[in-house]
């Protein structure tokens, strides 16, 4: 976009650019701060640039942040506690220009105007694999096509990372996941493989990621609704919104539970997505468990979890999700 070459527009692009914009969040100089995405990283940094006395306006063409991450149900809750902690959440909105001669002074919208000291992008990035075509087999995307066992079109060359696809267990399709947990999945594999007799195909990813933002603890796995659409996967889902523990818990320490669960119309589990202002995010790997072994929605209804009055509800928040799932397929 026009300016984007002007001193104090950032990106990540490594750990040596996420540790400069750390040391920029300290910077006395630096007075207002425009975030170009609303994602994951986009909001991890606002938020830091807020903690440290910054005025903080997020930029993003989505109706909320988190939108490619969270349904609605999900993300309306988030974008009501990032307003109240402080961001100026500018949603809607596309970037047409960043201003300024040779430094950064403000960033154009077809909205708006707003100042800036310094700006981050963090819109995604396309795969830089323009250099490798005639030596590998690259997709129509640029991205270089892999086997189950990441072996490219060239026997002695592997790759793993974001401009690879992997298998993603809920469709079965080869996917773009650019999480850094999904590459070291398949590092973990491809090390295996090149160092053993005993080769193991590639089992897939469920996207599988959590943050803490905005006072909340949020976690996803597999499908969500704009995955579904955008995929042509026919999903259904079931949201609910439970205390996380029994009514005569203190009222400090039972936060609500929401919780969203995606499956098909052969009860095969899909997808998931927990949020709450208490640190449930490991339940989600329960759920993506669940994806990769194919469970259905009886297994995690009746499934053996745990209940102990200072931790849990008697039926678990699965177990909940899964039972009012199956009584809608019932009635249906």
């Amino acid at each position: 976009m026009p300016g984007a070459e002007l001193s104090g527009v950032r990106s990540i692009q490594n750990r040596a650019s996420i540790n400069e914009l750390k040391l920029a969040a300290k910077s006395a100089a630096i007075k207002n701060v425009v975030v170009i995405g609303g994602g994951y990283i986009g909001m991890n940094f606002a938020a830091l640039f807020k903690q440290t006395g910054k005025q903080v306006t997020v930029i993003d063409v989505n109706a909320r942040p988190f939108s490619h991450n969270l349904d609605s149900e999900f993300t309306q809750i988030l974008a009501a506690a990032s307003v109240e902690n402080g961001l100026q959440l500018k949603m809607e909105e596309r970037v047409t220009a960043i201003l300024g001669s040779t430094h950064v002074t403000a960033v154009q919208t077809n909205r708006g105007q707003y100042a800036a000291d310094l700006v981050l992008v963090a819109v995604g990035n396309r795969p830089n694999t323009a250099w490798l075509r005639g030596t590998l087999t690259l997709d129509s995307e640029g991205l270089i096509e892999t086997d189950d066992y990441f072996q490219t079109s060239v026997p002695d060359i592997y790759a793993i990372g974001d401009a690879t696809k992997v298998r993603f267990t809920p469709t079965g399709t080869k996917e773009r996941i650019t999480l850094g947990s999904a590459a070291s999945h398949a590092g973990r594999l491809l090390a295996h493989n090149l160092l053993t007799d005993q080769r193991i195909v590639f089992p897939g990813v469920q996207a599988t990621s959590a943050l803490n933002a905005a006072g909340y603890y949020f976690a996803a796995t597999g499908l969500n609704t704009q995955l579904a659409v955008r995929m042509q996967q026919p999903v259904l889902a079931t949201y609910i919104a439970v205390p996380r523990l029994v009514a005569s818990a203190p009222a400090r320490l039972n936060a609500t539970v929401h919780f969203k669960l995606f499956y098909d119309k052969t009860h095969r589990i899909l997808g998931a997505q927990i949020m709450a202002t208490a640190e449930l995010t490991a339940v989600i790997n329960t759920v993506s468990l669940a994806i990769q072994m194919g469970a259905t929605l009886e297994q995690l209804a009746y499934g053996d979890f745990f209940f102990q009055p200072g931790l849990s509800q008697p039926v678990d928040v699965l177990s909940t999700a899964s039972l009012q799932a199956l009584q809608t397929l019932a009635t249906n």
